[in-house]
């Protein structure tokens, strides 16, 4: 998709081998979307959506826990 200029100026830029993703990151990737197909096991398996989603009150008492190990330290 494309103009064939366009496309041959950016395979010569430098950046993007910088920025081209390997196999790796698209499987890994690919894994982290079908996870969201199932909502709650999204919310199981992906660390951060689960602390985006987390009472407020287990935030809090987190928070406590890591401000009293600061104020010991």
């Amino acid at each position: 998709m494309g103009k064939k200029h366009y496309i041959e100026k950016m395979k010569k830029n430098p950046l993007t081998r910088a920025v081209r993703i390997d196999k790796f990151t698209v499987a890994a990737l690919e894994a982290t979307l079908r996870e969201y197909l199932d909502s709650h096991r999204a919310l199981q398996n992906i660390p951060t959506l689960r602390m985006l989603t987390e009472p407020i009150d287990i935030i809090q008492r987190r928070a406590r826990t890591l401000q009293k190990s600061c104020e010991t330290d």
